[in-house]
């Protein structure tokens, strides 16, 4: 019985063959079967790359909208573009402002009162009804206007560092030391002979200064400003993202 089969089944493999030499002596079977092993050879490949395709998709992260680029900056004179909290506290008065700065020209408002100030090329105008009006600096007793991060990392390069702390967090936290002379000079050119010192905390995150502290106290000494503990707090925050907000 399995010869018989065996037997069968070579005969139609001899006939198959046969009735293909037949199509392919004629110029249209010829055609027809070259059409099909094209169809083979193509269906084949696009099921490669479609499977391709697939196991590439599977291994790679998808992309979402709440994923944002990360902004690095080492030094504070790198930041051009961010929000801003200072924080002033004289003994028990505590005033504090919110701002952002981008575009070179600064936004910050006065929480206390909302009277809202504009700075751009060195002159800070008050926001009274949209219209901008030339005014003073609103701390009398220093000229917060300087204190921008360019002039903020000029003290830090001018200072010596007193110590260094690291915390479970990932922050780090260094304080300088910085004689009274050195602060006066990068802030207000001035030269005076003094022993008073300067503190400046900064508290660090991945490379980025994310808050720095002035305590001013020795500054307000020498100046007679009878104000025992006089600091500044600054954080600064969403870094890169401010849109443009210049005023006419």
């Amino acid at each position: 019985m399995n010869e018989k089969k065996t037997k069968d089944s070579s005969n139609n493999l001899v006939m198959a063959w046969r009735k293909l030499r037949e199509i392919w002596a004629t110029p249209r079977g010829r055609a027809i079967i070259l059409l099909c092993i094209y169809g083979i050879f193509i269906t084949f490949v696009v099921s490669g790359v479609r499977g391709n395709i697939k196991t590439q998709s599977q291994n790679s992260t998808p992309a979402t909208e709440e994923q944002t680029p990360t902004v690095n900056y080492t030094q504070l004179s790198d930041l051009d573009n961010y929000e801003y909290d200072m924080k002033i506290t004289k003994d028990d008065m505590i005033i504090t402002y919110q701002g952002k700065h981008a575009d070179q020209v600064d936004l910050f408002i006065d929480t206390s009162n909302n009277n809202s100030y504009y700075l751009e090329q060195g002159i800070i105008y008050q926001i009274v009804n949209g219209v901008k009006q030339p005014v003073a600096t609103p701390i009398s007793e220093i000229d917060i206007l300087k204190l921008n991060p360019e002039t903020l990392q000029a003290l830090i390069d001018e200072a010596t560092l007193d110590y260094t702390k690291n915390y479970a967090s990932g922050i780090e936290e260094k304080q300088y030391i910085l004689s009274l002379p050195a602060f006066m000079r990068i802030i207000y050119a001035s030269t005076i002979s003094s022993n008073e010192i300067v503190t400046i905390t900064t508290s660090t995150n991945e490379n980025n200064i994310q808050k720095i502290t002035l305590d001013l106290s020795g500054y307000s000494r020498y100046n007679n400003l009878n104000i025992t503990n006089f600091t500044i707090d600054i954080d600064y925050k969403n870094v890169g993202k401010v849109e443009s907000f210049y005023i006419d």
